[in-house]
């Protein structure tokens, strides 16, 4: 009897110390991938965030012509009268 509850003690330890060295693993994997990651230096920040908004603009305002040359053709055509 007394063994049955030892060992079912024992096996919730072993279970608890598991989980345990499978949360130390992965904190330790993390700080290896963190280490891994590059990061961009300032200039290369401003850099990349000047084209982005350049480009952003660029494409806005292409959109927009696009936008009013189809207006122009709808009314265009919505105005024919046969």
């Amino acid at each position: 009897m007394y063994k049955k509850i030892i060992q079912k003690i024992k096996n919730y330890f072993l279970k608890i110390i598991y989980i345990k060295i499978k949360i130390i693993n992965f904190i330790n994997m993390i700080k290896l991938e963190i280490n891994n990651i590059y990061w961009p230096s300032f200039n290369e920040t401003i850099k990349i965030t000047c084209s982005i908004f350049i480009i952003s603009i660029l494409l806005s305002l292409i959109l927009w012509i696009i936008d009013k040359f189809l207006f122009i053709i709808i009314t265009f055509i919505l105005n024919l009268r046969f």
